[in-house]
């Protein structure tokens, strides 16, 4: 039945504990219908702790998984931890809310985690516990706070140059109108950008030869840092035929694979996908069914695939 739009406007409840009602209402269908997802399928876990203004400590968890033949990427919660952020701790948030809704920790194939100890511990990380449960799991730490962790090596002369050009840009942009006529500098000279480009432009000019060779030694310090810390980042081994499953000769791989590589080289349909697109022919095609060891096996390495592939991990 229509209404004029006066009436039907009229007719939409607004009070605040309906819309907060509809909201949360929403909001906990929306996690029930994910929550239905991961129990029937194997999906990557990626973490990430934090620590909010009021020192509270968030927890927040993202799930990936095919849906449809689709690459999925849903945020599963966000909560708050009451007491410390250790490993044990984050652990039992993780099972608790597993158990609580009935999702099989086992469908856990992959765990991406910040590098901080609590995570990636040997002995009481969170991984450590996550192994213990579910010794299969493959595990990897992601690139976060990149610029915190290159500041703890930095020497005293380059960290204090650069805490020089923080403070000027924290001035200029902390007024509005500082910011305007900063940009109406950066046209006046006729330059490109009018932010930091500026700065960095400034700073250089006026650095000298022995100023640029002491930056030598301090980048070669931080390369041989970003190594050690992301050493599992960096030989991680991905078997060729993930990325190219009908150039690689079927006598190379693995004789566990080597009959369903074959058939899925002799596919023409397949072959013709994974020329449309590329490496996203893994989420393109029904391949559990087909191919299941095939697809077993790449799984484990899906969040890695799809970063080379140009897709968000």
């Amino acid at each position: 039945m229509k209404l004029p739009p006066k009436e039907t406007v009229q007719a939409i409840p607004f009070s605040n504990s309906t819309v907060c009602r509809r909201i949360d209402e929403m909001a906990g269908d929306i996690e029930g219908q994910l929550i239905c997802l991961l129990k029937c399928r194997s999906f990557s876990l990626q973490l990430d702790e934090t620590t909010l203004q009021d020192s509270e400590a968030l927890l927040m968890a993202y799930v990936m998984f095919f849906n449809a033949k689709e690459l999925v990427e849903e945020m599963l919660f966000a909560r708050r931890i009451r007491t410390d952020t250790k490993g044990s701790t984050i652990f039992e948030e993780i099972r608790g809310y597993f158990e609580e809704n009935g999702i099989p920790m086992e469908n856990i194939i992959a765990c991406a985690t910040d590098g901080a100890a609590s995570m990636v511990g040997r002995y009481r990380g969170f991984i450590s516990y996550l192994k213990a449960v579910i010794p299969s799991v493959f595990t990897i730490h992601c690139v976060v706070h990149r610029e915190h962790l290159l500041s703890k090596k930095l020497a005293f002369r380059l960290n204090h140059s650069l805490s020089l050009i923080i403070q000027d840009v924290n001035f200029i942009k902390s007024h509005a109108l500082q910011n305007r006529l900063f940009g109406q500098l950066c046209e006046e000279n006729g330059e490109d950008f009018d932010t930091l480009l500026l700065h960095t432009e400034a700073i250089a000019g006026i650095l000298k030869d022995e100023d640029l060779l002491a930056y030598v030694p301090h980048l070669k310090q931080v390369t041989e840092d970003m190594k050690e810390r992301f050493y599992d980042l960096l030989n991680l081994d991905i078997p060729s035929w993930i990325f190219d499953p009908f150039g690689v000769p079927a006598v190379e791989v693995h004789p566990e694979i080597q009959e369903e590589l074959i058939e899925l080289q002799s596919d023409v349909i397949a072959r013709h996908t994974f020329g449309q697109f590329g490496r996203g022919f893994w989420i393109k095609q029904d391949l559990p069914n087909k191919f299941p060891t095939l697809w077993g096996k790449q799984s484990r390495f899906l969040n890695e695939v799809q970063k080379q592939n140009g897709c968000r991990s």
